[in-house]
This record gives C-alpha cells, sequence and structure tokens, in this order.
C-alpha cells in the first residue's frame, strides 16, 4: 500500500485530470517538460505536524499546482483565470479528494501571473493548497 502523502498526490491528480481546459495534460513532478499546454504540474510541499496524542497524528502537507499557458497576449489571462476557477471548483467539490484519512483540503494563495514574450505569451500561476490528514500514531506510514 502506498503511503497517504503519495495517496494525496495521486488523488490531487485524479480531480484535476479531465478539467475543460487543460485535460490530461497534468503531471505529478518537479520537472515536467511542458510540451503542450494548458497544463499543470502537481507538487508536494512542506509538511507540518498539526496535533499528535496517543490516539491520533493529525499533520497538513502543502501541495503546489503549476498552471502553464501559451496564448495569444490578449488570452493569457482569461485562460489562466479560467483554469484557476476550473481547480478551485475541482478541488472543493469534495475536501477529502475521496479519501477517508484527509478530512479538510484549503486554498492558501495564488502567486502573480508570470509573462514571457517569445511567439507566444507564456503564462505561469503556482496555487499552494493545504490538505489535512490524519493517521495513527503507530503506523510506519507518512
Amino acid at each position: 500500500m502506498a503511503n497517504r502523502v503519495q495517496g494525496i498526490l495521486d488523488a490531487f491528480v485524479t480531480n484535476l485530470t479531465g478539467l475543460t481546459t487543460t485535460t490530461t495534460n497534468v503531471k505529478a513532478t518537479r520537472s515536467y517538460n511542458v510540451a503542450s499546454t494548458p497544463a499543470l504540474t502537481v507538487m508536494l510541499g512542506r509538511e507540518q505536524l498539526i496535533e499528535w496524542n496517543p490516539a491520533k497524528v493529525r499533520k497538513s502537507r502543502e501541495i503546489s499546482i503549476l498552471i502553464h499557458v501559451a496564448e495569444s497576449e490578449e488570452l493569457v489571462d482569461d485562460k489562466i483565470l479560467q483554469i484557476e476557477a476550473e481547480i478551485w471548483a475541482a478541488l472543493t467539490a469534495d475536501t477529502s479528494q475521496g479519501l477517508g484519512y484527509v478530512y479538510d483540503t484549503v486554498f492558501v494563495e495564488s502567486t502573480q501571473i508570470e509573462t514571457e514574450q517569445g511567439g507566444k505569451v507564456s503564462g505561469q500561476v503556482q496555487q499552494s493548497w493545504e490538505v489535512h490528514y490524519t493517521h495513527s500514531p503507530t503506523s510506519m506510514e507518512a
């Protein structure tokens, strides 16, 4: 059985695959070469202990989502905003992400849109989400 953190990452990728804007261009890796856009890259961030007692451990794990877009200059901002709205809808529809041990998913922040020139305008935004989950204090899984 995969550990809980890997399960959370897999659930994010599954829940974000099939958005109308990014379809299957969703990868869970730090070094993803974006061949076609729009695309999403989902990455694990820091972990924090919320509570520890003999019956239960509660932790939070940051999940970062990079949004990659290459569009005409007039459309890049609108496309990113559309993708952000779809991500919000997908991740807040079930804040447990379909996992019994996750009890909340919270939006933390979104970076500003960065654009670069080069044929088309490239835009990139990083969203941060925090996932709260539990496990047994005697469990060896993360």
